[in-house]
């Protein structure tokens, strides 16, 4: 916790101590001229996109005239290591939060979330995850893990998605909007038009959400949440962790092992994934941290064959449209000279692209990894 916690109005540059890693970690903070009243004030949560970090929220968007205007106090954390908020992704979230409630009077009914892009993502994520805290969301530009969408019931959640997003296209909203109608949850969904995957909706719609959190105060009832599936229980420690590699090992060497074992699960010769696709895990091998490891927020695999022939061509297309790091079971690689087929599995998304006969394979691929540490009984495995 902070040593010195600023009471006065204005901006702040903070660290808390991780309760997830006992890191330090920063976030942003703003405190408005109402809390001179010594009134409980409404807080809102602001999640950052990739590639960016805890300052952005305060130092490109109007986000602290809006909340002096509407009183509330915002936390900016930092989602470190793009990992869309999972694992300490989301403790982080919950942290900053924590911090800022423990030194002011925070109206508990009125704890808002929102965040555009991977934030958006996270935005669905944290809240969906914490739907007993916040009185509502607001995703921009991302989308939700559907298997938790239930857990909205309560979230009045506000979509933004633009029409013309080539990063997350429209139809990752879309879909979640008409589920929550189906549902028969409170929701509101805009369609805008003319930004793309551009930020600047953030600041143009802050008039339309602080409206909308000002009527949505927090109205959640006791209910069942829906966790996230699991091949086995999300707290047993399913591997011990291998001492031979450590945190400061490269992002690579995780990518290679992680990658391999689900190869070894999916009978696949190749996978195509991102560089930043996992994160190294903290503390015992739990299913549910093994979970969090893989970060990309598209969770289904598709399979495809290619011909070797024709994986040179299809490799420089992939570089060029979408930069991928692509990892092996084989020891060297084949001769791609032969007429010989090649099976491949990707996030789904990244195998549409370059193929049209998919086979979408039954399980996330968090499962598929799961699967195979508890297999070896280590990881990275011997």
């Amino acid at each position: 916790m902070a040593t010195e916690y600023p009471k006065l109005p204005g901006d702040y540059a903070l660290k808390f101590t991780s309760s997830y890693d006992q890191t330090q970690q920063p976030y942003r903070l703003f405190i408005p001229s109402a809390v001179t009243t010594g009134k409980a004030l409404p807080i809102a949560v602001v999640l950052h996109g990739k590639w960016v970090n805890q300052d952005a929220w305060f130092d490109y968007t109007p986000v602290k005239k809006y909340a002096e205007q509407w009183g509330y106090v915002v936390v900016a954390p930092l989602g470190r290591n793009n990992v869309f908020y999972k694992g300490p992704g989301e403790q982080d979230v919950m942290d900053a939060l924590a911090e800022a409630r423990s030194h002011f009077a925070i109206d508990s009914n009125r704890i808002y979330l929102m965040g555009h892009s991977m934030g958006g993502w996270g935005t669905w994520w944290v809240g969906l995850r914490h739907p007993e805290v916040f009185a509502s969301i607001v995703p921009m530009s991302g989308f939700p893990p559907m298997e938790l969408l239930p857990n909205a019931k309560y979230l009045s959640p506000l979509i933004f998605h633009d029409n013309k997003d080539e990063t997350v296209p429209v139809e990752n909203s879309r879909t979640p909007a008409k589920e929550l109608e189906k549902l028969g949850f409170e929701h509101a969904y805009i369609e805008t038009s003319g930004y793309g995957h551009n930020s600047q909706v953030i600041g143009d719609y802050f008039p339309v959400i602080f409206e909308w959190f000002a009527r949505h105060p927090r109205k959640y009832q006791d209910f069942t949440k829906t966790e996230r599936s699991c091949p086995v229980a999300a707290d047993t420690v399913i591997a011990q962790w291998n001492p031979a590699y450590t945190k400061e090992s490269s992002l690579t060497v995780l990518t290679k092992f992680a990658s391999q074992l689900i190869l070894e699960e999916t009978k696949a010769d190749y996978i195509l994934v991102k560089e930043d696709m996992f994160q190294w895990p903290y503390g015992p091998l739990t299913a549910d941290k093994i979970i969090d490891m893989y970060v990309f927020p598209y969770e289904q695999l598709g399979l495809f064959t290619v011909e070797s022939a024709k994986f040179v061509d299809t490799a420089k297309l992939m570089q060029k449209d979408f930069p991928l790091l692509v990892t092996t079971s084989y020891p060297q690689a084949p001769d791609w000279s032969s007429d010989k087929k090649v099976v491949f599995i990707a996030p789904l998304p990244i195998a549409q692209r370059y193929a049209t006969d998919i086979q979408i394979l039954p399980d996330p691929a968090a499962h598929y990894l799961v699967r195979a540490i508890q297999r070896h009984g280590q990881f990275p495995p011997r």
